[in-house]
């Protein structure tokens, strides 16, 4: 990324990145991040993070996309309401999704 967008981009509070699976998302928004000193929510990490914890409570949940989303939106809403800069990195596989 050249440093001219870097710099545009530091007056955002939100950055979403979205598309699809295996398309540079997690990278980007890593490299934004650190660039932009700025908070990171990842829908797979979340899921990942959420699906540890349900084997290590030996529990029989099943996530399910709209209760991992509904907490990533929940982070993303706090570090906002901190007054912190956040980039969203989500599938948002489909158009009617993004």
């Amino acid at each position: 990324m050249t440093e001219e967008l870097i710099i545009k981009l530091k007056k955002y509070n939100l950055i979403i990145v979205c598309g699809l699976p295996f398309s540079g998302k997690t990278v980007i928004s890593k490299d934004l991040s650190t660039r932009l000193n700025a908070e990171r929510v990842s829908f797979d990490e979340t899921w990942n993070r959420m699906e540890q914890e349900i084997d290590n409570n030996k529990s029989k949940k099943v996530l399910d996309w709209e209760t991992v989303r509904s907490l990533c939106k929940d982070l993303v809403k706090n570090n906002l309401t901190a007054n912190k800069n956040t980039i969203y990195d989500d599938v948002n596989a489909t158009f009617q999704m993004r």
